[in-house]
């Protein structure tokens, strides 16, 4: 390239740099035409298209003299022009000049003899190898004054791997030595357990070890080598200090950069309203984010490049928190209305119909009072005061709904209009299609029990449940969505045959007159010769009802009843009386010492027969033994839910 092919820009900009160079009293040679000449020939041999590129090789020249080392080499790894005119022994001046000016800061080591100033440069402050200049799996050995990698330490020609202790009579002799440690200069790799020395110090000094082995001279020599292995040594050492300090000054002058300018973006963003959404990510994101990872301070127009994309970045962040906050006050909303619910339902009688909690909260007068209340403010016993006041008309609105509801699912399983009295009918039993659990556990439930049974509001919802109500509380209203109660058709058979076997109609019986009629039935499928078994009227509609597997409770697949003779009704009774157990009671010490009993044990509440008083199945035996001095708790002792139905078969 010669000074015609410059453009106007690049010559005045040359010019420039020059002055300023001779202000700042580079090196003379910096500006040798011979130097120029031999970069302009490497340069114009390996140029590439660029911005960087396109610039005059003088202009280049003179600018790198003032660069750090360590962007030197950066530059030299960008592209095959730049190395060639970086890397190239007519170079060296600036390289020279670079490494100058250090030695304000630091005792600046010189160039070994036979190292140029760029192996010199890589070696304290790069990171490639000095024999072929890659950064692929290097082995620095300061002790050898090099940084080589495993693949020309393979090679033998500028580095070998040496096993003092296998060593062969086809190697040197000098290694034979057992003083070689104190002769010659060796390096460690620690990783593979190998040493290295250099192939031209290995020739050398066994050369001369051969020439002085059987004369005089020979300890005289070994003299000068322990002294050559020391010099080496302390400048190896020297070489050390320089880089350990250099790149810790660099680096600690990164980490101000970095720190500031993280600094700068968290102000922006807790200005711009993301404080709260800051914390749980930042230190991951402005390592990873590439416009948050960089070592430079930034201004108003650096700012103004990143506003946009970290809105982007930290806009849905702020959206999800938000949504996970409004579901933690969401669930302690729902929480604290549904405890409160539950206390208010223990204190009524146990045979009391009332709705579920969800349907509470989708009733007109709770609807009102949440939109005066907020969300955010809670719930206090003073707000429920005067919600709790509405409830009897709540429940007599929501049973008349719900009747309506049950006559309607009748209506379609009988293909006619059904009425509100044929729901009170000992025939009329329902199922609970949607909960999940086995037929024999939700089906033949009866009225009013059907409003009660906790299978028709219990949720077997998804994690993606749409309705923040059913997702907090893991409940639903009633009759979810239609889907939940069905007619059982199957147990309004068996309950027109079981009812007629009493000696009732089974178009005019109502479950009270069942239970006032008090007949036993004798199954003649299941029992055996001279133990019947026996039931009530309920458990036999339950017992005879078709179905398959668990639900299927007589086992002889033929269910045929008999009444009880009345003669033997207060044999059953006592069996009856004897044998049933309080629902939700501890059964007491299981012979099995590996199971206990008491685990999974729900408390059922109901009502004591004789006084009246609310008790639960955990302490409805103490209450049985200190008020009323009964020690075995018989069925006809409480008051028993409408949910917990007696459902006992016995063996006479």
């Amino acid at each position: 390239m010669s000074s015609s092919d410059v453009d106007p820009m690049g010559r005045r900009a040359s010019a420039r740099l020059k002055r300023r160079a001779s202000t700042d009293s580079p090196p003379e040679s910096l500006s040798s035409t011979r130097s120029v000449k031999r970069c302009k020939a490497a340069y114009k041999n390996a140029r590439e298209e660029g911005p960087l590129e396109d610039l005059p090789v003088e202009l280049l020249y003179e600018t790198f003299a003032y660069l750090h080392p360590i962007d030197l080499l950066n530059v030299a790894q960008t592209s095959r022009a730049l190395k060639s005119v970086v890397m190239d022994q007519a170079f060296s001046s600036v390289w020279k000049a670079s490494l100058a000016t250090l030695h304000g800061r630091w005792n600046m080591p010189p160039a070994p003899e036979g190292r140029s100033q760029a192996e010199h440069a890589n070696l304290l402050f790069g990171d490639t190898c000095i024999f072929c200049w890659t950064a692929r799996s290097t082995v620095t050995a300061w002790s050898l004054n090099a940084r080589f990698c495993r693949e020309c330490a393979s090679t033998g020609k500028d580095v070998l791997k040496i096993d003092f202790e296998n060593i062969t009579r086809k190697q040197p002799l000098i290694l034979r030595l057992p003083d070689i440690g104190d002769l010659l200069n060796y390096g460690y790799d620690e990783c593979e357990d190998i040493f290295y020395v250099l192939t031209k110090d290995l020739e050398v000094r066994n050369t001369e070890y051969l020439a002085v082995r059987r004369t005089a001279a020979v300890e005289t020599w070994k003299t000068k080598c322990r002294a050559l292995v020391g010099d080496r040594r302390n400048f190896a050492s020297w070489c050390a200090d320089v880089r350990t300090l250099e790149l810790s000054a660099r680096e600690r002058k990164r980490s101000r950069l970095h720190y500031g300018r993280q600094s700068e973006i968290e102000d922006f963003l807790i200005d711009a309203g993301f404080k709260d959404d800051l914390y749980p990510f930042w230190h991951d994101l402005q390592y990873e984010h590439p416009l948050l990872d960089r070592v430079e301070l930034l201004n108003e127009q650096g700012i103004s490049d990143l506003q946009d994309e970290l809105v982007e970045i930290f806009e849905p962040r702020q959206a999800q928190r938000l949504e996970h906050e409004h579901q933690r006050f969401l669930l302690r909303y729902y929480a604290d209305m549904d405890a409160r619910w539950k206390s208010y339902v223990n204190q009524l009688p146990p045979q009391d119909v009332h709705p579920p909690v969800c349907d509470v909260f989708l009733s007109l007068p709770y609807q009102q009072f949440a939109v005066d209340t907020p969300i955010h403010t809670g719930i206090w016993s003073m707000h429920l005061k005067l919600l709790f006041s509405r409830v009897p008309a709540l429940v007599t609105r929501w049973r008349a709904e719900k009747d309506a509801e049950l006559v309607d699912i009748m209506s379609k399983a009988f293909g006619r209009r059904s009425t509100v009295q044929e729901l009170q009918l000992a025939t009329t039993f329902f199922q609970c299609n949607a909960s999940g659990k086995s037929l024999a556990e939700v089906s033949s439930v009866g009225y009013p029990r059907i409003l009660v049974t906790p299978h028709a509001s219990r949720a077997y919802i998804r994690e993606d449940e749409p309705d923040e109500m059913v997702r907090s509380l893991q409940k639903t209203p009633w009759n979810w969505k239609g889907e939940r109660v069905a007619f059982d058709e199957a147990a309004h058979s068996v309950a027109r045959d079981v009812v007629a076997l009493c000696g009732l109609e089974p178009d005019k019986a109502t479950a009270s007159d069942m239970e006032v009629r008090g007949a036993w039935l004798a199954c003649t499928g299941c029992s055996k010769r001279g133990h019947p078994r026996v039931m009530q009227w309920y458990q036999a509609v339950r017992h005879a009802r078709p179905g398959a597997g668990p639900s299927l409770l007589c086992k002889s697949g033929k269910p045929s009843f008999s009444v009880l003779d009345e003669a033997k009704v207060p044999r059953a009774v006592a069996l009856r009386d004897r044998k049933w157990r309080v629902p939700g009671a501890p059964r007491g010490k299981s012979k099995n010492k590996r199971r206990d009993d008491t685990v999974n044990i729900i408390s059922v509440r109901m009502m004591c027969a004789h006084c009246k008083d609310i008790v639960t199945s955990f302490d409805v035996a103490t209450h049985m033994q200190h008020e009323h001095e009964i020690l075995h708790v018989r069925l006809t002792d409480v008051v028993l839910p409408l949910d917990e139905a007696d459902t006992g078969e016995y063996v006479m």
